[in-house]
């Protein structure tokens, strides 16, 4: 459920990632390749140098994770509002970065 209303976690995370390669320069996991027709991604991190490539099952088990952490307390983006999971909540580079880490790092390792 997001926002008060059930939206499919395939939905959002299409949404979320429309955008991410091209305004997520600069961020802890950069995508150097991207298919927005079959939701792939190739990451590279900027800390490390791996390369992670990851597609719509990666990124929904991401999802998963940053919903907990985001319920749990354990993220929030500089106290911007409404909250992360409210209904009008525009996601930006530092919270698709979260959800990519979440993705391929199994939690947010940086930032």
């Amino acid at each position: 459920m997001w926002g008060g209303r059930t939206m499919k976690s395939e939905t959002l995370i299409k949404s979320v990632m429309e955008n991410y390669p091209e305004a997520g320069d600069g961020t802890a996991m950069t995508c150097i390749n991207w298919n927005y027709d079959d939701v792939k991604f190739v990451f590279q991190d900027s800390e490390t140098e791996r390369i992670y490539t990851i597609g719509m099952e990666e990124l929904k088990k991401g999802l998963e994770i940053f919903v907990e952490l985001v319920r749990k307390g354990k993220y929030f983006n500089n106290l911007i509002a409404p909250n992360l999971l409210s209904e009008g909540y525009g996601w930006d580079a530092d919270d698709c970065d979260a959800l990519v880490q979440c993705s391929t790092l199994g939690g947010i390792e940086y930032g």
